[in-house]
């Protein structure tokens, strides 16, 4: 795997930590920066023998860098699944707040119509 899909990776889990404020949102969030740095680790191990003839501990080192990224990518797919359900949420709770505030002003100015039309008639009655 190239260093830049490591990055990527790395600053991703790292993205998704800080948009989300809850205990499991941020331990699968440190659980994926600590996969992908198993990643990186393990590819520069791989790089290491990459220079000499394949051999038993470059197949491995080769193994544990495709497990570690797929450990990494997985871990950084629960987190953005909780920040997506996170953010419809919020988005639910937004919309709900926003109706009730148009429904209690809705209701205020269908009052303040209602003491005008009574106020005018008042005005009427008294000429």
């Amino acid at each position: 795997m190239k260093k830049t899909s490591l990055a990527l990776l790395a600053a991703a889990a790292f993205s998704l930590a800080a948009c989300q404020d809850n205990a499991t949102s941020r331990q699968e969030a440190d659980d994926a920066a600590a996969a992908a740095e198993r990643a990186r680790e393990s590819a520069a191990a791989a790089a290491d023998h990459a220079g000499t003839a394949i051999s038993e501990g470059a197949d491995a080192a080769a193994a544990r860098t495709r497990a570690a990224a797929d450990e990494a990518a997985a871990a950084t797919e629960r987190a953005a699944d909780r920040v997506g359900d996170a953010a419809r949420e919020a988005a639910a709770d937004t919309s709900e707040a926003a109706a009730r505030a148009a429904e209690n002003t809705s209701e205020a100015m269908d009052n303040a119509a209602e003491n005008a039309r009574e106020e005018a008639a008042e005005l009427r009655r008294e000429d």
